[in-house]
């Protein structure tokens, strides 16, 4: 089961500074499943791809994944 997000929600999975496993499928960001992990590189800890990651859409160091541009 995979799980993904477009480029109008801002989650981890979707940040450039999201360092996980992760690929873009049909102009969204998918990891194989809502737990998958990654490391955000501005330092927020471990992060996860879903929206209550580090708050969601309250990081202040958000940056758009440039594949989803």
């Amino acid at each position: 089961m995979s799980w993904g997000a477009s480029k109008n929600s801002k989650c981890c999975i979707t940040c450039a500074n999201w360092c996980g496993p992760r690929q873009l499928k049909m102009g969204r960001a998918e990891t194989n499943s809502p737990g998958d992990r990654g490391k955000c590189t501005e330092g927020k800890g471990d992060a996860i791809p879903g929206p209550a990651a580090m708050g969601g859409g309250s990081c202040n160091k958000y940056v758009l994944w440039s594949a989803l541009k």
